[in-house]
């Protein structure tokens, strides 16, 4: 997405979770061990929630992210809220 992007990441497991908003377009994408599984190209103030599904271990779970203004960037796999890191 280049230099103009936000980024958070949580840890499922031994599975990484990044979520990277492109401050220009206002999208966001879903990364899940370098494996984009989700994506909203265009989010009204860079806000949203987009929803994914992936094979983590032999077993396929959902993953869901909402970005919030004020609150950032909120992440369940399978209902699980995982804690959520601001890396950019």
């Amino acid at each position: 997405m280049g230099a103009a992007q936000t980024e958070w990441e949580a840890a499922y497991g031994t599975h990484r979770i990044l979520v990277k908003r492109n401050e220009l377009t206002r999208g966001f994408y879903v990364e899940v061990d370098k494996m984009i599984i989700a994506h909203k190209n265009f989010a009204l103030f860079g806000t949203g929630d987009v929803e994914g599904a992936v094979e983590l271990d032999g077993k396929r779970v959902t993953v869901k992210v909402k970005l919030i203004v004020g609150e950032g960037c909120i992440v369940h796999v399978e209902g699980q809220q995982l804690p959520v890191t601001l890396v950019k």
